[in-house]
Formats: structure tokens, sequence, C-alpha cells
């Protein structure tokens, strides 16, 4: 049982680069539940400020806290550190983790804030990463996608937590520093979890596992070998053997019954391949010697990659 010890206010924190293709749907969602949502926009140029405006509209009940990032480096620990400060000011005492391709299996939208409001202080609790597979029929499960793929999703809030150390290294990090684990609220894949929605296309997971490639090579030059990056990232463009299991019609149907998944477009062409070209042509082909970039380098029409 997730109860609550006392009443709360939850506060979801959502990170977006161009992300008009999901946003509309996944925005909306964590409006569902949460009390607000704190949004960093990241250099958007496509339809995500109107986006927000008619989430806003729409469930005024709720806040919406936007801040607009012009840096043109993607400093992950430090926008979410500035994210839960914002979020701290508005008098949240409980956060989602909710990246913008993020969305939690709609079999689970009935108990999400219960779930939420039952992390203690300090502790944050995870969900079965779901990875719909090249389409929203199908989700993979072996490997690293398997028993062991659980997301960190929401935490209690504790003055000691924080994002941000000088020098740490800005990717991939989910867990505030400082927090415990309070354990996971679902094991296997048979109740749902959260959807992890950059496996839904593969061009878009192609393109973003090789700009991530990209910027930690320039950014952090020393820190991995190229066969490692490729090792690292390359993980999710591997088929081979994949167990594919059918997405039962339950973790789509409440956001279809309510129209939302016209907000969903999955084979929208990635902000990812033009970074990729625009990176390649501004430091050149000897910087990148080693990593496989499977020729997104090259200019491409959208579906050939």
């Amino acid at each position: 049982m997730f109860r609550a010890r006392e009443p709360g206010k939850i506060a979801a924190l959502m990170a977006t680069r161009n992300e008009d293709w999901v946003l509309g749907l996944t925005l909306r969602a964590s409006l569902l539940y949460c009390d607000a949502v704190v949004i960093t926009d990241h250099l958007s140029n496509d339809r995500t400020a109107g986006i927000i405006e008619a989430a806003r509209r729409e469930f005024p009940h709720r806040e919406i806290s936007v801040r607009r990032s012009e840096d043109p480096e993607w400093m992950e620990m430090d926008v979410r550190h500035e994210m839960l400060g914002r979020a701290r000011a508005l008098g949240a005492t409980h956060f989602v983790l909710a990246d913008a391709d993020e969305l939690p299996t709609g079999n689970l939208l009935p108990g999400l804030r219960a779930r939420v409001l039952g992390a203690a202080p300090g502790r944050f609790l995870s969900l079965p990463m779901i990875s719909p597979y090249h389409g929203i029929q199908k989700f993979r499960w072996d490997g690293v996608w398997g028993s062991t793929s659980q997301v960190p999703w929401c935490f209690g809030d504790s003055l000691k937590l924080h994002f941000h150390l000088a020098g740490e290294h800005q990717l991939h990090r989910r867990v505030p520093f400082g927090a415990l684990s309070g354990g996971r609220l679902l094991t296997g894949h048979a109740a749902g979890g959260v959807f992890h929605l950059q496996f839904v296309d593969a061009t878009r997971l192609k393109a973003k596992a090789v700009w991530y490639k990209m910027i930690e090579t320039l950014r952090y030059p020393a820190r991995r070998t190229p066969a490692q990056l490729n090792e690292i990232y390359d993980w999710t463009l591997r088929g081979d053997g994949a167990e594919l299991h059918a997405i039962p019609d339950a973790w789509w149907e409440p956001y279809r019954a309510r129209g939302w998944m016209e907000f969903f477009e999955p084979q929208a062409t990635p902000w990812h391949l033009a970074e990729v070209q625009r990176l390649f042509r501004q430091h050149g082909a000897a910087v990148f010697a080693g990593l496989e970039l499977h020729g997104l380098e090259q200019a491409v029409e959208r579906g050939n990659a």
C-alpha cells in the first residue's frame, strides 16, 4: 500500500528540447497527477512554446513553471538542479523525474499520486522501464532492457539532496546526490512502468546515440575511448536476440480515450540528425575518428537513416 503520511505537493521535473513530437502527450500526462510541472526548454525552435501554453489553458488548476535556456551546451546536472530549486520554491515536497520522452503506462494512472506521496524524505522509488521498440505495439525486455531495467522515477524531498557537484560529469544522472533507494514499486514487466519513448523509432534512437557519442568526445575527450563510447551507446541499436512482448491495450487506452495520442508523432524527424551533421562539419572527421557514426554525419533523407 502506498499512502502519504501527510498532504504533500508533487512537482514533475521536465527538461525538453524540440520534443514537440511527444510533449503534448507527456506534459498532459504529468498534469493529470502532479500539482506542478517545472520545465526547462533548452534551445527549442519547434512548437514547444505553443504546446506548453495549450496545456496551461487545459489545466488551469495546475502550475507550470517554464525557463528558457539558451546555453549552447547541454549541462544536464545544472539543469536538473535548477529545476529542483524552482520546484522547491513552489512548495513541492515530492518530485517526479519526468523527461519529455517518458510516459507512465496508462494502467498505473489511478494510483500514481499516492505512489509519489509514499516516497519518504530523501528516498527515491523506481519503476520498470518499458521500451516500445520500433513502434507502439511491442516493447523490448532482454539484457539491460529486461528484469534489471528500473528507472528512478520519484523522490521525497530532503535538504541534503542536490544534482550539482563542481566538475561532475554532466550527463545521464537521474538520482539526486544524497538520495537513498526506497525500493522498486513494481518488478517484472507484466504490471507496466514508465514508457521510455526514445526507443519507439529506429532513426531517432540511432541519431540520439550518435549525438551523445559526439558530445561526450568533445566535452570529455580523455574520459572514454571511441571503442568504449561505441559499446555504451550502440547497445540500444542491437536487435539480435531481442525478446519482444505485446503492449497491452490498457497501457495506451487512457491516453487514447482522452484524444491525446494525436500529440504523439513517433516518426517525426529527430533534431539530433541536424546536430550530428553540424558537429561533424564544425569539428571535422579527425576529432570523431573511431566513433561509429552510422553514416548520419552525411546529409540523409528521413526514413533512410
